[in-house]
């Protein structure tokens, strides 16, 4: 499992699927915006490849961008050890987080994701994306079919993913991607819960996030490829 971990952290913030924010639809002109949101779709994808997450932040719907904040804010607070877990997933002390912007606040948890999975960042940077296709809902998002192959060593994985895209009112279009981050968030919760309350900087910090990256990568592995 360690050895494919950086494969599914790579695969785990690579688009995936997740559910639109319905949005007032305007009169569209299909082939101007079906461009435009390719490529929006291929600049999150390359900040990714380059782990450039304030680039990949601001090809976020910014609704999207708090919902991840608020789905990855419940760390900092498990079992009241509100400093050693803030540090341990994000580098950084409750306080600093708290003066964050939203963009900034994701940033710093995927710089400690990758932090705590050695390799990821050689695996995300030689993952290739496919934009499939790009369908339009009648609740005005629209809808990246894409395939992604991320690779290490000998080792390959693919996945078959959906991204939402919203249209925002100044008409650009940015990327939804809640239900990843939210799983994500839940299994770095859990693995903290069981070791937090031990002393900390023995060395148990890593292998508690190692656990919970993979787990949730994994998930969202899974949900993608649905």
């Amino acid at each position: 499992m360690r050895t494919l971990l950086p494969l599914l952290v790579a695969l785990l913030v690579l688009p995936g699927t997740a559910e639109a924010r319905k949005k007032k639809a305007k009169e569209p002109d299909r082939a101007a915006q079906e461009a435009e949101i390719i490529e929006v779709h291929q600049a999150y994808g390359a900040a990714v490849r380059a782990s450039d997450w304030e680039a990949a932040a601001a090809l976020f719907d910014p609704a999207s961008l708090a919902g991840i904040r608020e789905s990855l804010q419940p760390l900092v607070g498990v079992d009241g050890n509100a400093s050693v877990v803030a540090m341990s997933v994000f580098g950084m002390e409750p306080a600093e987080l708290e003066a964050l912007n939203d963009a900034q606040f994701f940033s710093a948890f995927l710089n400690g994701v990758l932090r705590s999975t050695p390799g990821a960042v050689d695996a995300l940077a030689g993952a290739e994306m496919k934009e499939k296709a790009v369908a339009f809902g009648d609740d005005g998002a629209a809808y990246v079919v894409h395939q992604v192959e991320v690779s290490m060593g000998t080792m390959s994985m693919t996945k078959l993913g959906v991204t939402p895209m919203v249209q925002l009112d100044d008409g650009s279009w940015r990327l939804q991607m809640l239900g990843e981050f939210k799983g994500m968030a839940e299994m770095f919760a859990k693995a903290l819960e069981s070791y937090v309350p031990e002393e900390a900087g023995d060395g148990g910090e890593g292998e508690g996030e190692g656990a919970g990256g993979a787990e949730g990568a994994e998930g969202a592995g899974d949900e993608g490829a649905q």
